[in-house]
């Protein structure tokens, strides 16, 4: 019943050929309603996002993410969950800084209960 289901679905949307052609969407929505306010958003909230899908790279991209400057990335390949942080370069250091600091000792913290 299931793979009729599929199939009338698929077929009802263009056919196999359009969706094995397909390489990616990009979809713009407002995610919003009750559900949300019991998962700890702002209640009455609407949060606008784009949803990139790229079957080659088989991800799919929230963005923005829970802030304006944060993206969720679900790597299907890796079945891995990454948020990153738009527009953020790690500081570049010229190569003899390295060769100039000293070890330091490591340091025994206290572990918060």
């Amino acid at each position: 019943m299931a793979e009729e289901l599929l199939d009338r679905a698929i077929a009802t949307a263009g056919g196999r050929e359009l969706w094995s052609g397909l390489r990616g969407l990009k979809i713009d929505l407002s995610v919003g309603g009750p559900i949300w306010a019991t998962k700890g958003w702002p209640p009455g909230k609407t949060f606008d996002q784009t949803v990139t899908l790229d079957t080659i790279r088989e991800q799919i991209v929230f963005c923005p993410f829970t802030r304006p400057d944060r993206q969720m990335v679900f790597d299907a390949a890796t079945d891995s969950v990454t948020m990153q942080t738009l527009g953020y370069a790690p500081p570049r250091l010229p190569p003899q800084s390295r060769q100039h600091r000293q070890p330091q000792p490591a340091v025994d913290h206290p572990r918060h209960p």
